[in-house]
């Protein structure tokens, strides 16, 4: 109980520090200036801007051969957020990263443009399905993350089979079953998150048609036994996800049949002990997340030694999160 409680507070004092530096701007001064001259930065290629708030034509003076940026809640002066009008000229850029940015569809087709993108990540945005039929398609893109942003499914249809994304990242985007349908055709795809969506059984038979696919995430949709059963016929799956759904015991047996998997997430759904029974005694033991239900009580089963070394290295990050904020701001 202890170490919950100094959990909490450390927290509170990570989440109060940060909050303070998001309300202190950097302002334009020598220093800041002197950081961004082109003879100091010299042929930098990644640079990484957060919390800060800086003057426009500051950020002109990145040289053009910028090969990876990152930027969370970056501000100017008055406190806007800057946007992907601000960096046109970087087309050498290859891994973007725009957290938090107001990025809208007039600011997708401009990222579009960007000939060498190979990683983008504009989580946290405004991107509807009219910005996202401008990103779905461009070459050379291979890991493309638009997690809370409006993709649904009449920007899920922008999809083309060519399309040479691996991983795609589009949770919480309100995407149904048709919407899955058409994510299907990207039988390229390895790595597939489309956790709390709406894609429901349905979807789930459509996402299983993806035999190229070894990472799935279907967290949070709606899935019941029947969806379940599509999904245990995914042969070279070795990392699923499908907590927070609706599988029982049966599902919970087909799951098992699944011989590959090394790591799974049955958390929160409707399996007792029959399926628990199902899940334990697979041949190749993943790492198994799960809960089930005993007589209307809930059991955990999972890697404690894990859970406890995440809980260890969790404390302490927010621990030294706390004291780099403090001395960079106060």
């Amino acid at each position: 109980m202890k170490k919950f409680v100094f959990l909490g507070i450390v927290s509170f004092f990570h989440y109060f520090l940060l909050a303070h530096a998001m309300m202190t701007p950097i302002r334009n001064d020598q220093e800041l200036g002197e950081l961004f001259d082109r003879d100091h930065l010299g042929n930098i290629q990644k640079l990484q801007l957060s919390y800060i708030a800086i003057d426009p034509e500051l950020l002109m003076r990145i040289p053009s051969g910028l090969t990876e940026l990152s930027m969370y809640k970056v501000r100017d002066l008055n406190g806007d957020v800057f946007t992907a009008r601000d960096l046109l000229m970087h087309e050498a850029l290859e891994v973007l990263r725009l957290k938090y940015q107001k990025i809208g569809d007039w600011e997708a087709s401009i990222i579009a443009q960007l000939p060498k993108l190979r990683v983008l990540e504009v989580s946290y945005n405004q991107i509807t399905s009219i910005g996202f039929r401008e990103l779905a398609n461009m070459k050379q893109l291979e890991n493309l993350d638009l997690t809370y942003n409006r993709v649904g499914y009449f920007g899920s249809i922008a999809f083309t089979p060519s399309s040479t994304i691996k991983k795609l990242v589009l949770n919480h985007n309100n995407i149904d079953p048709l919407g899955a349908s058409c994510i299907s055709k990207l039988q390229g795809v390895i790595d597939l998150d489309l956790s709390f969506n709406q894609i429901e059984d349905t979807g789930a038979e459509y996402i299983s048609t993806m035999r190229g696919l070894t990472s799935l995430d279907l967290s949070s949709n709606k899935i019941t036994d029947v969806g379940a059963r599509y999904v245990s016929h995914m042969e070279f799956i070795t990392t699923l996800k499908l907590r927070e759904n609706f599988i029982g015991d049966e599902g919970a047996a087909d799951i098992s049949t699944m011989q590959g998997l090394t790591a799974l997430d049955l958390r929160f759904n409707r399996i007792g002990v029959l399926g628990a029974q199902h899940l334990l005694r697979m041949e190749i033991t993943p790492n198994l997340m799960l809960d089930f239900i005993e007589s209307d009580r809930r059991h955990n089963i999972l890697d404690r030694q894990e859970e406890s070394l995440e809980l260890g290295w969790n404390l302490f990050r927010n621990f030294l999160h706390c004291f780099y904020v403090f001395f960079r701001w106060v």
